[in-house]
């Protein structure tokens, strides 16, 4: 492992000085396995803050049991420890860095993103798993939640020297986790989570089970996120669309006729069409005129709000 902190230090900015004195104290203690760290003082501290900074600094610290939380009295601190090979981390990532070594920062940002999904279900089960909230759950045992994912996607974009940091705050009032990330001195959000396959949306393709993944939330403005009922204080003014996957896929519609010329020169050659349409129709009208289109049967998935549309995927059987 490699003990590479977040370069952006979002959330130890935020610290004042004497909390930034006891980060320090806390992640030199923690790096080195310390059962507890002994501080120079907690006068003016928020130990909650700082231990928020400690995670979402450092995700390579997955090793400590920030679930449990710590213990303190006033010039001590004590930790929880997880059993984990952090070897097993990195040697799965290898493969990762050697595709992707000497590529463009936005060809980077958006492989890993499309290698996290393709490896990573959402764990339904997560309060039996406290492997799921940080990125060796992701990374290791390919279940995760938000926590877990985005923590992940932090630590390979700290080592390739991409800045980002971790957003923490609430998706329609549930905890939710996701990514800021500057690409090429533009900012943007990125929500892994929401971009996994998911077991529902599947296809058969030789013989194969096929989970796509997605590229909705890859890209967003903080209009975006506010129009999806994402609320958090950590949320910066990062308006740019420039790397906006659907939009630069030119698969963001708003008539029926604009769809239409998708569907009927991609499925020939696709089992499947993803799209984000913004017309007044509903969400069955939209179907309907999308199987009249095809002549053909399928189903689908429609969900999340972005704007004033809606993210479809529709699956050709």
């Amino acid at each position: 492992m490699y003990n590479i902190e977040n370069k952006y230090h979002y959330y130890y900015n935020k610290l004042n000085h004497n909390e930034q004195i006891v980060y320090h104290q806390v992640v030199k203690a923690l790096i080195n396995h310390q059962l507890k760290c002994k501080v120079s003082s907690l006068y003016n501290c928020n130990i909650n803050h700082i231990m928020t900074a400690v995670k979402y600094e450092n995700p390579y610290l997955c090793f400590v049991d920030f679930a449990k939380g710590v213990t303190y009295t006033n010039n001590e601190i004590f930790f929880n420890y997880l059993n984990y090979d952090l070897n097993k981390i990195d040697e799965i990532l290898e493969s990762v860095f050697q595709n992707i070594r000497g590529k463009d920062q936005y060809t980077q940002v958006l492989y890993i993103h499309n290698s996290l999904c393709k490896r990573t279900f959402y764990d339904n089960n997560a309060d039996n798993n406290i492997n799921a909230f940080n990125m060796y759950g992701c990374i290791v045992e390919k279940c995760s939640v938000c926590d877990g994912i985005s923590l992940a996607y932090s630590y390979i974009l700290n080592k390739l020297n991409i800045l980002n940091y971790v957003v923490i705050g609430y998706l329609d009032n549930i905890p939710h986790a996701l990514n800021a990330v500057c690409i090429n001195n533009v900012w943007c959000y990125i929500d892994v989570t929401n971009d996994l396959r998911r077991k529902d949306v599947k296809y058969t393709l030789n013989g194969r089970t096929i989970y796509p993944i997605n590229y909705f939330y890859f890209g967003l403005t903080k209009s975006d996120l506010l129009n999806l009922n994402f609320t958090s204080k950590h949320l910066s003014h990062f308006e740019s669309r420039i790397y906006n996957y659907m939009e630069n896929s030119k698969l963001v519609f708003s008539s029926l006729k604009e769809l239409e010329y998708l569907i009927l020169t991609k499925s020939k050659s696709m089992n499947f069409i993803k799209f984000v349409y913004l017309g007044n129709e509903s969400t069955n009208e939209v179907i309907n005129f999308a199987f009249k289109a095809l002549g053909k049967v399928g189903y689908f998935t429609a969900n999340s709000t972005i704007l004033s549309g809606k993210f479809y995927t529709i699956i050709f059987e």
